[in-house]
């Protein structure tokens, strides 16, 4: 699991830089900024539960 978790993390690196590379590379720090906000956002809002889905289920 360790290696495709690591495959699919600089693929989607790889994309993400390829689609944002006008706003990376001319000098467009507040974009950049901001998401790299919203993925560290989206991973501290788990909030240590675990992945997607799942929610509702606690008790």
């Amino acid at each position: 699991m360790g290696i495709a978790l690591i495959a699919f993390l600089a693929a989607a690196g790889l994309l993400l830089t390829y689609e944002h590379r006008l706003h990376i590379f001319t000098g467009n720090a507040f974009l950049v900024v901001l998401l790299v906000l919203c993925i560290g956002m989206h991973f501290l809002m788990h909030g240590g539960r675990g992945g997607h889905g799942g929610h509702g289920d606690r008790q």
